[in-house]
């Protein structure tokens, strides 16, 4: 059952569940492989760092940020 748990894991990191939903669109249209893997890429390295900023601002870090400057 390894397999089985890998594949859950890597389908629970929304990430990459989103990038395979963008390479599924992009197969479906008929697009090159160069822009499959350019697409899938793309949408998850920019859903990794959305997660990422919405994180930080999560954590009230830029506030305290903005109170040091005044």
């Amino acid at each position: 059952m390894p397999v089985v748990e890998f594949f859950v894991n890597v389908l629970s990191t929304p990430a990459i569940l989103v990038g395979l939903v963008a390479l599924l669109g992009l197969a479906l249209q008929g697009k090159p492989v160069e822009d499959l893997i350019k697409g899938t890429l793309k949408t998850i390295v920019g859903f990794l760092v959305l997660s990422a900023g919405a994180g930080f601002l999560q954590t009230g870090s830029l506030w305290r940020d903005l109170q040091l400057c005044l």
